[in-house]
């Protein structure tokens, strides 16, 4: 099987979401090696058409780009799993998740002489990581103990989410909301 991937129509669709939304700041998610596409040569597609951010799924995404010479902003969209990642992401000025106020204490150990840039995860109910509903008092917790991280964001990773009038996407809206 082949397929054809024109460059000008990711750039129009890129150019499409912006005027629908013209406010928000698009991040280009290309994990899983661009969904295939390739890693680098999505990440520099984006960059020269204006993604000031980039997300992916592993560790050595985020630091390929970095070898790779991307210095945009960079998400990583699964928490750091040991001192070394922690280390790895404030390093290469990678912005890690914290799902955990562990994660939390683990980045801002990592981050003694540097500040880490992070954003919270909440699961509202993909149930693969983030904080559970319920666990506000964690999240407060990590915000204003960790004090060598700055928190730039929260997300959530909706599943089913392209039914947004079902009771599983209100559900998760309202979770979200909540925390």
């Amino acid at each position: 099987m082949r397929y054809v991937v024109q460059k000008e129509n990711i750039i129009t669709n890129l150019n499409k979401m912006r005027a629908y939304c013209p406010t928000a700041e698009v991040i280009g998610v290309i994990k899983g090696n661009g969904y295939g596409l390739g890693l680098i040569p999505m990440a520099k597609l984006l960059c020269e058409n204006g993604v000031q951010t980039l997300a992916v799924s592993r560790l050595d995404e985020a630091v390929s780009l970095r070898e790779n010479g991307i210095d945009t902003a960079i998400l990583l969209l699964s928490p750091p799993f040991d001192a070394d990642s922690a280390k790895t992401c404030v390093d290469l000025d990678i912005t890690a998740t914290v799902d955990s106020l562990s994660t939390a204490k683990l980045l801002n150990s990592a981050a003694d002489d540097k500040k880490a840039k992070a954003h919270i995860m909440l699961d509202t109910g993909f149930a693969r990581f983030g904080f559970m509903p319920g666990e506000e008092n964690d999240i407060i917790a990590a915000l204003t103990t960790c004090d060598n991280i700055a928190f730039e964001g929260i997300y959530s990773h909706f599943y089913n989410a392209f039914s947004s009038d079902s009771p599983s996407v209100k559900l998760q809206v309202r979770r979200f909301n909540t925390a």
